[in-house]
């Protein structure tokens, strides 16, 4: 299963291990696609001269 499927829960499911490793593989997804564009936009200019 991909790891950008999540889970969707709704009443009456039948709840498995496999729906609590989907939804830690969905959430480790997009919190690594999160913390990846914030990383990539800090690198550039340490500091400015205001000279």
């Amino acid at each position: 299963m991909s790891t950008k499927n999540r889970v969707i829960w709704r009443e009456g499911l039948f709840i498995k291990p496999q729906h609590f490793q989907q939804q830690q593989r969905h959430q480790d997804y997009i919190t690594e696609s999160i913390l990846k564009s914030y990383i990539s936009h800090f690198l550039g200019a340490q500091f400015v001269n205001s000279e």
